[in-house]
């Protein structure tokens, strides 16, 4: 949408993804175990859409790492949760 990766970059996460998903390395999340309310008071306090607050929620209620390439997104969530972005996940992915 934004046109900051090629097609096939694109092609290349989705695949990877994919791979970790099947290889049990990250979980889908079920987003109706998030707390909405929890969730809607963040977006709102740190001027952040309930979307982009709600992946904040799941990486809490999981402590699970949250990975993004959002700038936006990973200075706010840094206050709550650990955050890396998807070339320091291959890079770990490739190291273990």
């Amino acid at each position: 949408m934004l046109k900051s990766i090629s097609l096939e970059e694109a092609l290349d996460v989705a695949v990877t993804l994919k791979d970790l998903a099947i290889r049990a390395i990250i979980r889908p999340m079920d987003f109706s175990k998030i707390d909405i309310s929890n969730t809607l008071m963040k977006a709102c306090k740190e001027m952040l859409t309930f979307y982009d607050a709600s992946y904040i929620a799941s990486a809490q209620s999981t402590d699970a790492i949250l990975v993004t390439e959002d700038e936006k997104l990973q200075k706010v969530a840094k206050k709550f949760v650990k955050t890396i972005t998807y070339k320091d996940l291959e890079r770990r992915i490739a190291h273990s």
